[in-house]
């Protein structure tokens, strides 16, 4: 094909691709990852150690840094086979040896790894949260109990995912039960939350699993499964809700896209107290929660929880320290304010001129080519920007000391912890927004979450924001969610009301709500009397409905006033059809099988095997289906409210019938004195209630005609289509059966004859030879 293209073409060969193409890629996309390393002053490697499905071993390592954009960069560096014994020594020397290669031994790496012993053995380094986490939970999922019942889930899951026929029973009893059709997950043992989504998935589908189990056609090929029992199920979602923290808190901790080793501390700690015993809690969650908090509490005992406790007090998250005792956390502010004390000392040191240099820099500063500034000039303007006002280049450091400079910076950190636990109790009731973060919304709706995730339910100060939409898209929620105004809930309140809501930051003045409704408006200047007005507003609207339905609920049915009775005596005479509309279901059923019969018959009149099965199938189908619309016709009979039509015909018969024919003096000296009313005038008014019957006569008059001549045609037409589908898929899997052989074999006189014609023809085609041969 590219020969007839282009004959000038050559088809590069696999020892090229293989000698020069792909090297030579490979040279220029590593010195491009070169070249970004090398503007990063600091970088961080993660190493893990893999098994391929050939057994081969391999150890991946990443580099992470954060480049001039304050962007969290990742690059794999290598990918590198380890044949030797994955020991700590060898270990080592592979990841010297790539630092070495990248360069990166200058960079003071740090290294995260899995918590296994030959990678502890490697170097010093910080454990992975992640794989803490995981080793964790499988020590939970390895309690005789759950391990049992994980091993009964693992067993149905996988007798679903191997047997073709098992599947399909699954995917009709979801479609039956109105379920998502969604497949069984099978658990992995490395990774435990495999396990939490493969109990979550069958707790999804367990009604058609059961269903599916306890039909004909896999009761009676696989004997040895079964379903589990109320207990089991009720144990399986203690399990998923007991585990639902540690799913959470893996998603979080397994996220690339931030740095997350200030979260390590905070979440370690809320997860001990998460997973404390209760009163409430069953045998098998004080297990689990007994197995968690033991391995997670000798987790980080060593001198590492003094850094991760200084990385969450630079994290603007977690300054605060909240899970700390008061002790620990002054001891950590001290070890921060003199941390900062040496950083700025050694920059101070790095910065200072050498006397009569700046004058030559001056006079010589047009000669110096543009070039990008020294990296050190970087790291103090993000010093700069860390410590604010309180750093300066100039000779204004010269008047405080670097500790006082410091002890300023952490106090402010501290006081500004203070200031907003006090402003969230102040939040509560007042519900107004602070002047804080306003440059955008989105990362600050983030960080809320990320708080609430971990139990901080602080305040966040947010800038102006209006929420916009139509009717049920939530912008209550949004606005209660962000202003901590609790908007009124519960029966009888509606919240939907106002098509716009709108949150607006005031710098200076009093807080002041607006509500409006029906050209009505009000202003207040208490925000804990927004409970009280929308709840006073919905009422007025509520008593407009009901007066309006009062005066025209049932007028829009033509000659009907009293819609009450016209409801109930339609439903009566609804329901009164429910026996012939069964009748005619099973008259439909029955035109519909002789018809499949018939074509059954007609096309397998020489396959009797197939003739037979095929009988089978459609008499199955035909009586599910019969089920199917026996239950649509039963909700249809017994739904709380019918929808009413009025149309052309109804005014036909009307205008047709005596009622309409009667004169004014006629209908005049046939009415009683009840049945006059008066208007608003004084005037009497014809009250028509008296005439309901012979109206309902005839309204269910045309009623019963239309089901009479259309729901049997539909009802066939129906039948017909979904009959004929899933026919048509149940053949072309006996197709691919492996008895398809034997469905085909042909009835006993057909072979006969066939073979009998067979013997002619090769008699026949001898003697032609022969009086061929002899011409």
């Amino acid at each position: 094909m590219i020969n007839t293209l282009d004959p000038r073409y050559v088809i590069p060969t696999r020892s090229y691709m293989t000698d020069k193409a792909v090297p030579r890629i490979y040279d220029k996309v590593k010195d491009d990852v070169k070249s970004a390393l090398s503007f990063a002053p600091r970088v961080a490697l993660t190493c893990d150690g893999w098994i391929s499905r050939a057994t081969e071993a391999f150890v991946t390592i990443t580099c992470h840094y954060v480049d001039e954009e304050w962007e969290l960069m990742s690059h794999v560096l290598q990918t590198r086979a380890m044949h030797e014994s994955h020991t700590g020594s060898n270990i080592a020397e592979l990841l010297k040896a790539a630092l070495e290669e990248w360069d990166l031994v200058s960079k003071d790496p740090a290294i995260v790894t899995d918590n296994a012993a030959n990678m502890s053995a490697g170097m010093l380094h910080f454990r992975c949260f992640a794989h803490t986490l995981n080793l964790a939970s499988q020590r939970a999922l390895k309690l005789p109990a759950v391990a049992r019942l994980l091993g009964r889930v693992r067993r149905i899951s996988t007798f679903f995912k191997r047997s073709t026929t098992a599947s399909h029973v699954l995917r009709q009893k979801q479609k039956l039960l109105e379920l998502p059709e969604h497949k069984l997950i099978t658990d992995v043992v490395t990774r435990w939350n495999s396990a939490h989504d493969m109990l979550e998935r069958f707790l999804e589908q367990q009604p058609a699993v059961s269903a599916a189990l306890l039909s004909n056609e896999l009761r009676k090929t696989e004997k040895e499964v079964c379903t589990l029992c109320e207990s089991d199920i009720t144990s399986a979602e203690e399990i998923v809700d007991a585990m639902k923290p540690m799913k959470i808190a893996t998603l979080v901790m397994s996220k690339e896209s931030s740095p997350t080793l200030s979260v390590v501390a905070p979440l370690h700690a809320q997860l001990i107290q998460d997973f404390q015993e209760s009163r409430a809690d069953s045998e098998i969650v004080k297990e689990i929660k007994a197995a968690i908090c033991q391995d997670l509490s000798k987790r980080y005992m060593d001198q590492q929880k003094e850094t991760m406790y200084v990385c969450s007090a630079l994290d603007p998250r977690f300054k605060a320290l909240p899970f700390l005792p008061d002790d620990e956390r002054e001891e950590i502010y001290l070890r921060i304010t003199a941390e900062a004390r040496r950083i700025q000392e050694l920059f101070q040191e790095e910065a200072k001129v050498i006397p009569g240099e700046e004058d030559n820099h001056v006079e010589d500063k047009d000669d110096i080519p543009a070039s990008p500034p020294p990296k050190k000039k970087k790291d103090l303007c993000c010093l700069a920007d860390l410590l604010g006002s309180t750093y300066s280049a100039g000779p204004a450091v010269r008047h405080r000391t670097t500790q006082a400079q410091a002890e300023e910076e952490m106090s402010r950190q501290t006081m500004h912890s203070q200031d907003e636990e006090s402003s969230f109790s102040e939040s509560q009731t007042q519900g107004t927004f602070h002047n804080h973060f306003t440059d955008s919304v989105q990362p600050l709706i983030e960080l809320i979450d990320s708080l609430r995730l971990i139990g901080i339910d602080k305040d966040i100060d947010l800038p102006s924001i209006a929420v916009v939409g139509d009717q049920s898209s939530g912008k209550s929620s949004v606005l209660e969610a962000l202003s901590g105004v609790a908007l009124p809930r519960g029966s009888g309140i509606v919240t939907r009301c106002p098509l716009e809501l709108k949150l607006r930051k005031v710098k200076k003045g009093q807080w002041s709500g607006t509500i409006s409704y029906h050209g009505h408006k009000e202003t207040f200047y208490d925000p804990l009397m927004v409970d009280n007005l929308v709840r006073k507003v919905n009422a007025k609207v509520k008593e407009m409905i009901e007066k309006y339905n009062e005066m025209h609920r049932g007028r829009e049915l033509l000659t009907f006033s009293n819609f009450s009775e016209f409801e109930r005596v339609i439903q009566d005479h609804v329901a009164a059809l429910q026996e012939p509309a069964m009748q005619t279901l099973k008259d439909v059923r029955e035109i519909v099988q002789n018809k499949f019969r018939e074509i059954c018959n007609l096309c397998f009149v020489q396959y009797p095997s197939l003739k037979c099965n095929v009988s089978k199938k459609i008499d199955e189908i035909q009586l599910k289906q019969e089920a199917k619309v026996e239950k649509r016709i039963e909700e249809f009979i017994h739904m709380e409210q019918l929808v009413f039509t009025q149309d052309k015909v109804l005014q036909k018969k009307l205008d047709e019938s005596d009622i309409h024919q009667m004169t004014g003096l006629e209908r005049y000296e046939n009415l009683r004195e009840d049945d006059m009313v008066l208007n608003s005038k004084g005037c009497a008014l014809l009250d028509t209630r008296n005439l309901v019957p012979e109206k309902l006569a005839l309204y269910y008059e045309i009623i019963y005609q239309r089901l009479t001549d259309y729901v049997p045609m539909l009802l066939i037409l129906f039948m017909l289509k979904d009959a004929a589908k899933t026919l048509r898929h149940q053949m072309l899997e006996m197709r691919n059966g492996a008895d398809v052989v034997e469905l085909l074999k042909e009835d006993s006189d057909q072979w006969r004859r066939r073979a009998d014609l067979k013997q002619r023809l090769e008699r026949l085609t001898k003697a032609q030879e022969l009086i061929n041969n002899r011409h």
